[in-house]
């Protein structure tokens, strides 16, 4: 970050840039740990969550924040990543490759977007925290909010960054809370290169 000559804006306020924005949630998280003791919970939540952290960093992605039970993960922010959205559908495609076998039995549903946003730190001198702002953010989060178990949704502008190396599924004209015009949205159901790597 110290080399980039966008630093001084981020410092004081933020840029506005594309971004591609994966929201990633376990499903029947709070049902599960209600059979657990806290300190249980938490070593299966750090457990799922290392998974994430993990494939995340495999693809240089920028671990935003946890959410409870759900990550948030940046592409082309702070650094510069001209395959961003390639960047994402490798992560969710490894993430959920590598859950399906986990010994919890628990699944994830995941959201990806691309599109315009605010990134930069957004707090108090007291505390502040890098995170991006804008609606690319809102429809990602709504595409995991939709996404089933197992699944991962793209935005239509998602695929359209994606190589033949993606295979898609697409869903009908999806409407989601919040935004007023229907969404263009894929499910990503397999890696043509998943298994060379």
């Amino acid at each position: 970050m110290v080399q980039q000559s966008e630093l001084q804006s981020i410092v004081v306020g933020g840029v506005t840039r594309e971004v591609t924005v994966m929201f990633a949630d376990i499903r029947g998280f709070t049902q599960f740990s209600e059979r657990l003791q806290p300190e249980e919970v938490l070593e299966e939540l750090n457990g799922l969550l290392e998974v994430m952290v993990r494939c995340t960093f495999e693809e240089e992605g920028t671990v935003d924040k946890f959410i409870g039970d759900a990550i948030l993960v940046l592409f082309n922010a702070p650094l510069d990543q001209t395959d961003h959205a390639e960047r994402a559908s490798r992560v969710a495609w490894r993430i959920q490759e590598a859950l399906r076998s986990h010994k919890s039995g628990l699944s994830i549903g995941i959201g990806i977007h691309t599109g315009q946003a605010v990134v930069g730190n957004v707090g108090t001198p007291q505390r502040m925290e890098y995170t991006a702002i804008g609606n690319t953010v809102n429809v990602a989060s709504r595409l995991c909010d939709r996404a089933l178990a197992g699944e991962i949704v793209v935005s239509g502008e998602v695929s359209q960054q994606l190589s033949n190396s993606f295979v898609l599924e697409a869903n009908e004209p999806m409407q989601v809370k919040g935004i007023a015009e229907s969404l263009a949205t894929s499910r990503l159901v397999g890696f043509e290169n998943a298994a060379n790597e």
